[in-house]
């Protein structure tokens, strides 16, 4: 990792802390919610930069050469290799199927 990376993430740890310690030093106020909303944000980006590669790396042992069920049980009904962003619109079309009309109907009344 870079040092400009670096540089980044102690800021954003930083910054998590210094809500953090606002959040804790502040008796007797108001606690503006923009302050742990600031605190969750930084404690999120953190976790979702480092712990993520941890899961990728040691838990799922990701692999982008290793051949999925579709090519290796290829039986052109079932398994059948196709683009990853065909998948992702059929996922996104079932999606939408479902929520859209409730949507409309909801905008929109009977």
């Amino acid at each position: 990792m870079s040092w400009w990376k670096k540089l980044l993430w102690f800021v954003v740890s930083a910054l998590g802390v210094w809500a953090m310690a606002r959040l804790a030093l502040s008796r007797g106020e108001q606690i503006s919610a923009l302050w742990i909303v600031l605190a969750g944000f930084c404690a999120l980006s953190i976790s979702y930069r480092f712990y993520s590669k941890w899961l990728a790396t040691k838990v799922l042992v990701l692999n982008e050469e290793r051949a999925t069920p579709a090519i290796l049980q290829n039986d052109n009904k079932d398994y059948v290799p196709t683009n990853r962003w065909m998948v992702f619109g059929h996922h996104f079309a079932a999606i939408a199927a479902k929520w859209c009309p409730k949507t409309i109907h909801r905008f929109v009344g009977t």
